[in-house]
């Protein structure tokens, strides 16, 4: 790794006795993720318990953006020139990257760690992504429903965004490789409050799988009108859609639950190692109410990333050098996904899976006891790595 500079040093962003961190998140709006804020916190709450980061307290300063793009600039913004973050760390971004990125990019400033969903995260020198993007999502959920035997799947998916385009460009890949054609594709938007119409519409097509490419809380709501309508069948989800909010009400949809499955880009809580372990004891300690899943243990590893990263340069690094350490870095362990590789420009360093199952409505359970790839993430990864369309 490149040499820090000597101890004493002046960075921005980092004093004698703390590092100042910065993250954008959307705990307001159509969704609130506070998994993946709260997840970050209680990674960073862990360390300073811990005596901190080379003897330095971490200093987490982040904000609501609420889903808006030009607030999330704003804030950015606020974090690199008010506050004088050194770097920011967890971003959720789904909606708001494409304005977020290029902004650190031209700052200088590294963001480790963000979700992978927004396809600006994948394209940047100064970014590192640890999640699945949404392509590789979209295999994953192609290569399901081959190895089903699903004829007739059909979409419902988040409208009006170039990531959740790709997921369905890349099952498609898949799909037509094996002569496999959708019957309906529905975009919705991510605040939609009933699917009444989208069910409707989709089964009108008869499909035998559907296939929702949203969080959570829309495959509830997508329950909802399905039950409304005494209307049932197989279903697979996205990775959003890991998260104990599914647990904690599939059981009040046991004929549309039943079948549900879901990819998940990090090792399954419900078979945890050590750090997932430390995920969830923290996360639970500091936020008894927390929900868990697949984008709390990403911005848990990217946290760990960063301060694994940060330890190892020692003395009071500078941006520049943090930058080209991540930029250097092959099969890092983070403990959280498939060890971790990057080089300099575009990013995507993960291209496995767990599918995941509900088990009796109440619980997680992987299918199977290793990791899953495809061999179109490699024949696809030009389609990602560019930009959309």
């Amino acid at each position: 790794m490149p040499a820090p500079s000597p101890g004493g040093g002046v960075s921005t962003g980092i004093s004698a006795s703390t590092i100042k961190v910065g993250a954008i998140f959307p705990l307001s709006g159509p969704i609130n993720f506070s998994l993946v804020q709260q997840a970050a916190s209680s990674y960073f709450n862990m360390i300073n318990e811990q005596g901190g980061i080379n003897g330095r307290k971490v200093d987490f300063v982040y904000y609501d953006d609420g889903w808006d793009q030009q607030k999330s600039i704003q804030l950015a913004r606020r974090l690199v020139e008010q506050d004088k973050v050194f770097a920011m760390v967890g971003n959720f971004q789904f909606f708001t990257a494409d304005g977020v990125v290029p902004y650190v990019e031209a700052q200088g400033v590294p963001l480790v760690g963000p979700d992978s969903v927004a396809l600006r995260e994948l394209q940047s020198n100064v970014v590192f992504p640890m999640g699945l993007s949404t392509c590789t999502d979209g295999i994953a959920n192609g290569k399901e429903v081959i190895d089903r035997g699903f004829k007739k799947p059909a979409y419902i998916h988040v409208a009006g965004n170039s990531a959740m385009t790709r997921i369905v460009e890349c099952e498609d890949a898949v799909l037509k490789a094996a002569g496999i054609t959708s019957v309906s594709k529905i975009g919705t938007s991510i605040a939609e409050p009933d699917f009444t119409q989208a069910v409707l519409r989709t089964r009108s097509a008869d499909p035998d799988v559907l296939i929702e490419e949203h969080d959570a809380s829309a495959i509830l709501r997508t329950w909802q009108a399905m039950q409304r309508q005494n209307y049932s069948v197989p279903m697979l989800g996205a990775y959003p859609a890991y998260d104990t909010l599914i647990t904690d009400y599939a059981k009040n949809y046991p004929n549309q639950a039943k079948d549900f499955s879901v990819p998940t880009g990090a090792v399954p809580i419900e078979r945890p190692n050590d750090e997932v372990r430390r995920y969830v004891g923290a996360t639970k300690k500091f936020f008894p109410d927390a929900h868990l899943g697949y984008f709390g243990e990403l911005a848990w590893g990217g946290a760990k990333m960063f301060t694994d990263v940060m330890r190892q340069l020692g003395g009071t690094p500078t941006r520049g050098q943090l930058i080209d350490a991540l930029n250097s870095l092959k099969n890092y362990e983070s403990g959280i996904t498939k060890p971790t590789t990057f080089n300099p420009g575009p990013k995507d360093p993960n291209h496995w899976w767990f599918r995941m199952k509900l088990d009796n409505y109440t619980k997680w359970a992987p299918t199977t006891t290793d990791w899953i790839t495809h061999p179109c993430v490699e024949c696809e990864k030009q389609k990602w790595t560019q930009p959309a369309r």
